[in-house]
């Protein structure tokens, strides 16, 4: 099973806006907030098919569909190499929220440019580094394709803004998008799996994210999360780090989401100190 990488950043780069940000209940559709006149940027599950099941391509920017016919090509040569005379058929199967999709291969995205000159090994180099942390609880799972890659949009209800610029206005949502889908839509399956994120929240769970970057693409705004900026609670495992963060003893020790609320709050007391 090979994994399908696609290059975003050219992509990205074509969609970002500006303004303050301000959110709603998210629509089936959104369009970019610079040009909307433009194609989509987010396009739910249910949108994408016609009542008669096909495809809904006219939905999709060129660049969007560039990518997403390459992945359907890279998936029809990995089925044909699993069902070769010698190979077992090579299916894994990802959960959507109501059934399980075949995946025969998969799209990731590449970790975002600013990682490189912007430390995230630790908490304290999140909370110094991050324009924006959100912290709250997982409501709703929509899957959808959000700037053409398939994509679960975590809806967070009451969010807590534990750091934020002066000019963002906090909100009584939010929306965080995290790259891990698997939809059947018009007769193809389309599967994004990021390794280097932990599984996908369940409504429940509680999710902490650190935001390097606040990109307004849409109103109301999608935030989007890399790796490391993600920590989550699960009410039966509790804590999850990526594998970046567990060089971190403090927070690899802590249980609790509320132990590293409380932990973080110490770091940005400290930072606005000094």
């Amino acid at each position: 099973m090979r994994s399908f990488a696609v290059s975003l950043v050219f992509l990205l780069g074509l969609l970002v806006g500006a303004g303050a940000p301000a959110f709603a209940e998210i629509p089936n559709l959104l369009r970019p907030k610079s040009n909307p006149a433009a194609p989509p940027v987010w396009v739910s599950e249910r949108s994408a098919v016609t009542p008669e099941g096909n495809f809904r391509w006219e939905l999709f920017s060129e660049i969007s569909k560039g990518i997403l016919t390459s992945y359907l090509e890279n998936q029809e040569r990995e089925r044909g190499l699993s069902t070769s005379p010698g190979n077992p058929p090579a299916q894994s199967l990802l959960h959507s929220p109501n059934r399980r999709v075949d995946c025969q291969a998969f799209f990731s995205r590449p970790e975002p440019h600013y990682l490189v000159s912007k430390q995230h090994d630790s908490l304290k180099e999140l909370a110094e580094n991050s324009l924006l942390i959100v912290s709250g609880r997982v409501s709703e799972i929509t899957q959808g394709f959000y700037a053409g890659l398939p994509t679960s949009l975590i809806t967070i209800e009451d969010p807590k803004f534990l750091k934020r610029p002066v000019e963002f206005t906090a909100t009584t949502v939010a929306y965080i998008s995290f790259p891990h889908a698997a939809i059947s839509a018009g007769g193809h399956s389309f599967c994004t799996h990021q390794s280097s994120f932990p599984d996908r929240p369940e409504s429940g769970d509680r999710l902490l994210m650190f935001a390097y970057e606040i990109i307004e693409r849409t109103d109301p705004l999608i935030l989007e999360p890399f790796a490391s900026g993600l920590i989550l609670e699960r009410p039966l495992s509790g804590i999850e780090i990526s594998d970046d963060l567990h060089g971190d003893l403090l927070l690899s020790s802590l249980r609790r989401m509320d132990e590293v609320e409380s932990q973080l709050g110490e770091i940005l007391s400290q930072g606005e100190s000094k």
